[in-house]
C-alpha cells in the first residue's frame, strides 16, 4: 500500500524506509499517548509485543510504555508502526508518531502557534492509513472466528477430570492434585508433607513424586510424577469468569471415591492478604485442596484451597493464572489467556 511521503507529497510504499521520490527518511518513532505508569501492565504488554515481533527490544517497549520518556520503538516503517499502533489499540493504549530522531513531545504548545507541517501531514496520512491498515490487518491478522467453547455435562466433565486427577497422601490426611503437564502435578502447598511424597494415581497405581517448586505465599505447589502417561487438563484463564458462571470440581470421599461438585462463582477474583482468590458458591470437602476447579468448558481456572469455615457455603481456589503468568510462570501461557487483564487484576506489591 503506498501513501503519500509527508516531505514530498509523491506516493511511496508503507514499508519502504526511504521515499523513492526524494530519497527522505520515512523512519518514524512511536510513543505511548499517555504513558501507562504501572510497570506490572507495561511488562506484559511489552511481552506480548515481543512474542509478536521478535526483534523488538523488550526493555526498550515495557519503559516507554511506563514511562513515556523514550519511543516505545525506534526507526521502523510506517507499515510496521501501524501495525504495533493497532496492537496496542486493541489493549486501549494510544499512540503518537513522529520522524525518526525527532524530539519527544514537552508541554503542550499554545494554541495560536501553528505546528510544523511535516506533524501535520505525518498525522492525517497515519490516520487515513490507519483506517485502511486497521481493516486489512483485522481481516488478515487476527485467528478464524472460532465457535464458542462448547459447554461440557456434569458426566463429560467428571470423565475428562476424574483420568488427570492425584491423590496425595501425608499421615495426616490426603489431598489432591492433577496433571497441568506431562508428568507434571500441581496441587497446593498445604498437601505436602516434604519433599516426596507419596501419590495414587486414577488407575491405582501408587507412585513417589519429588517437589519441584513451593510458593507458601500463594499456597501453590507442582510436584514431577516421572514414567506417568496421564493426560493432562487443559488449562483456561479466570480473567474471562463472571459472576455467576458454573465451576466445577472433583470431591473425593472415603478416601478413594469421587463425585463431581457443581457450583457457581460468586467472584472471579477477590484480593486477600495480596493475593487474588476465587470465590466459589459451594461445598467442599476436608480432603478436596489441590483439585482442579473447571469452568464449563472443562478448562482449569483455579486450585481449590483448605477450607477454613467448614460450615461456610464459600470455598476459595487459587487463579490458574499464576501457575503461567509473570517472571516465575511454570507453564507456558494457554492460547486466548488475557495478560494483560491479568496484570490489572493483580494487587500492587505492598
Amino acid at each position: 500500500m503506498d501513501d503519500p511521503c509527508p516531505h514530498c507529497g509523491q506516493p511511496a510504499p508503507a514499508d519502504s524506509p526511504n521515499c523513492p521520490a526524494c530519497n527522505s527518511s520515512l523512519l518514524v518513532d512511536l510513543a505511548a499517548a499517555p504513558a501507562l505508569g504501572d510497570a506490572r501492565v507495561a511488562y506484559e504488554i511489552a511481552r506480548l509485543a515481543k512474542d509478536r515481533w521478535d526483534d523488538l527490544h523488550l526493555v526498550s517497549f515495557k519503559r516507554g510504555l511506563e514511562e513515556g520518556k523514550e519511543p516505545i520503538v525506534s526507526g521502523v516503517t510506517r507499515a510496521r508502526s501501524l501495525e504495533i499502533a493497532t496492537f496496542l489499540a486493541e489493549h486501549g493504549i494510544g499512540v503518537s508518531a513522529r520522524p525518526m530522531g525527532a524530539a519527544m513531545p514537552g508541554p503542550p504548545p499554545p494554541v495560536e502557534s501553528a505546528r510544523p507541517w511535516w506533524i501535520a501531514v505525518t498525522l492525517v496520512t497515519l490516520v487515513m492509513a490507519g483506517i485502511t491498515a486497521l481493516i486489512v490487518y483485522q481481516a488478515t491478522q487476527m485467528p478464524p472466528p472460532e465457535a464458542k467453547a462448547k459447554r461440557l455435562s456434569p458426566t463429560a466433565t467428571a470423565q475428562l477430570a476424574l483420568p488427570a486427577t492425584v491423590i496425595l497422601r501425608c499421615p495426616e490426611k490426603d489431598s489432591l492434585g492433577f496433571f497441568a503437564a506431562p508428568e507434571i502435578v500441581v496441587t497446593n502447598s498445604s498437601a505436602l508433607c516434604g519433599e516426596r511424597i507419596k501419590t495414587v494415581l486414577a488407575d491405582g497405581r501408587e507412585l513417589g513424586g519429588r517437589v519441584l517448586r513451593t510458593d507458601q505465599e500463594l499456597g501453590l505447589a507442582v510436584v514431577h510424577l516421572p514414567g506417568t502417561e496421564a493426560a493432562p487438563l487443559d488449562l483456561g484463564d479466570v480473567t474471562a469468569l463472571k459472576t455467576g458462571d458454573r465451576a466445577r470440581f472433583l470431591s473425593m470421599e472415603n478416601g478413594a471415591e469421587f463425585r463431581l461438585i457443581e457450583g457457581r462463582v460468586r467472584a472471579p477474583t477477590r484480593e486477600r492478604g495480596g493475593v487474588l482468590r476465587m470465590v466459589l458458591e459451594t461445598a467442599a470437602g476436608p480432603s478436596d485442596d489441590g483439585t482442579a476447579v473447571l469452568n464449563s468448558a472443562g478448562k482449569v481456572v483455579g486450585v481449590l484451597l483448605p477450607r477454613t469455615n467448614r460450615s461456610s457455603r464459600h470455598v476459595y481456589a487459587l487463579p490458574i493464572n499464576y501457575f503461567y503468568e509473570g517472571p516465575d510462570a511454570v507453564f507456558l501461557r494457554p492460547p486466548g489467556a488475557d495478560a494483560v487483564a491479568w496484570a490489572r487484576l493483580l494487587p500492587p506489591p505492598s
